[in-house]
């Protein structure tokens, strides 16, 4: 509202100084033919200048007063109309969290990776078999056995240890940021990753010491990446989401990690 309130402002003085240019350019000009006479500096007469002002000011209040009602009445019927279109979906997600997050998931991936091979790797060809491979991985891995993890063994985990509040948030964050991601999740991308673009008589041995070898090339520089990004999202998700919709969260979250990570890996292997 303060910007939409500066803007009329401004759309009012120039207003005003249309209607009364005749005024203020005599004015001006006076002023400037004595600056250049006497090497004075160009003053407008303290009584024009608050004229100018308090008409322009009254103006603004009069529009501000109108419009404001109005801009607040439209974004609650535009959030009501909007909220409406999607009571039906959330609900749905609500009923069916799994499907929810594995749907997201899928599509997260191979969104992330189409968006990767396109404007980071400036391919021609786009290699949908490399992408596929990424949305088998996000519906398999990041989906459904994360909707176990985060939603049934986490919860499990902070129930037998009895902590609650920010200890229980800490136990979490600690135990996916500590243990999950550098031991499990990163070596399976890296090995989804190498697999996705090995070719297809590639030994399954070669192809594994392959993604092991990024791996390690990589871990330093992707938990960094982990501490600035995922520590803050975990906080957020284990304090505020409900457990249900902790994937669909993720996923949303998500979309820009698989970006991140994949320029990350990708400018590992050009050096």
């Amino acid at each position: 509202f303060q910007a939409m309130s500066a803007s009329v402002y401004a759309v009012y003085a120039a207003q005003w100084a249309r209607q009364n240019h005749g005024i203020c350019l005599r004015e001006v000009l006076g002023e400037l033919r004595n600056v250049m006479a006497r090497g004075r500096t160009l003053k407008l007469s303290e009584d024009r200048y608050v004229a100018v002002y308090s008409t322009m000011a009254e103006a603004w209040m009069r529009q501000q007063e109108a419009m404001i009602p109005a801009w607040r009445s439209w974004l609650t019927t535009s959030s009501l109309a909007v909220g409406t279109w999607l009571s039906p979906l959330s609900r749905w997600s609500k009923r069916h969290p799994l499907v929810t997050g594995a749907t997201a998931a899928t599509l997260n991936a191979a969104v992330s990776d189409l968006l990767l091979q396109r404007f980071l790797e400036r391919k021609e060809k786009l290699n949908f078999d490399r992408t596929m491979t990424f949305a088998l991985f996000g519906f398999a891995w990041a989906g459904i056995f994360q909707y176990g993890l985060y939603t049934q063994f986490f919860p499990e985990v902070v129930r037998l240890s009895g902590m609650t509040g920010s200890r229980a948030v800490a136990l979490q964050v600690v135990a996916d940021q500590g243990a999950y991601m550098p031991g499990m999740y990163l070596p399976m991308y890296y090995l989804t990753r190498t697999m996705a673009v090995a070719a297809p008589d590639s030994e399954p041995q070669a192809v594994a010491e392959e993604a092991l070898q990024k791996y390690c090339q990589n871990v330093t520089s992707d938990m960094r990446l982990c501490v600035l990004f995922w520590v803050p999202m975990q906080l957020i998700n284990f304090s505020f989401v409900p457990i249900p919709s902790r994937v669909p969260f993720l996923c949303a979250a998500g979309f820009l990690w698989c970006i991140g990570i994949g320029v990350s890996s990708s400018s590992s292997q050009k050096d």
